[in-house]
């Protein structure tokens, strides 16, 4: 009995500490009329808020210093949006089609419950600057090279830069394809959303599994 107990508690245990939060964003092309709609789903226990240099506990240079997540990992349960409009990219992505999200919020720390365009930061309120200075929401795919040490919008700044098939980040808070150049417009957070596609943390994986083997043990010895 008291195996069993053991058991229900870890397994509570990593029920009562993940908390999900589905953001759900919209970027637009103000040009031709091409729109990205959709959400994320982050583990917010996991996030770092605030980012930017002056982050607490955090050194400066480092991957969460800047608000970088990597896919696949235990922060990005969940990604879905679909574009219309578009002259060459029309059609739904998600989680397989990307290896790196970015929310940086450049120093200020984000209401999740609220439109997060607009609330403040260091510098410029988030998402209505597009140099950095108001922090950025973005998406890499996997085929983008990003300069090792380097602005990931240093070309496209330049104007060298451009999209390709697979919506990518070519500047702040903005999606770029072949034919569009589309900046976020809305981003709005809901937390204690279960994800539509639930991912397991390590710790989780390494918790049931000792569970599972508590269990076996158990019958063993009763056998």
């Amino acid at each position: 009995m008291k195996i069993f107990t053991v058991c229900f508690l870890l397994i509570g245990v990593v029920g009562v500490n993940a908390a999900p939060i589905r953001f759900d964003f919209v970027f637009e092309d103000p040009n031709n009329g091409a729109r990205a709609e959709g959400y994320i789903v982050f583990e917010e226990t996991l996030m770092v808020n605030p980012t930017g240099s002056n982050t607490p506990d955090l050194p400066e240079g480092t991957v969460e210093e800047d608000g970088s997540y990597l896919i696949p990992g235990p922060e990005v349960l969940d990604l879905a949006f679909t574009v219309t409009g578009s002259q060459t990219s029309n059609g739904t992505y998600g989680l397989d089609d990307y290896e790196e999200v970015i929310l940086f919020t450049n120093g200020g720390t984000l209401n999740f419950n609220a439109e997060l365009i607009g609330q403040p930061t260091n510098d410029s309120p988030w998402g209505t600057v597009y140099d950095g200075s108001a922090g950025d929401f973005n998406l890499f795919s996997n085929d983008l090279i990003i300069p090792p040490q380097g602005n990931r919008y240093a070309e496209d700044i330049q104007g060298e830069g451009e999209g390709g098939f697979i919506p990518n980040g070519c500047n702040y808070f903005e999606l770029c394809t072949a034919a569009d150049n589309m900046i976020l417009v809305s981003m709005r957070g809901t937390p204690s959303v279960v994800p539509s596609v639930p991912a397991t943390s390590s710790m989780s994986i390494l918790i049931l599994s000792l569970s599972s083997l508590l269990v076996g043990f158990w019958f063993f010895r009763k056998s």
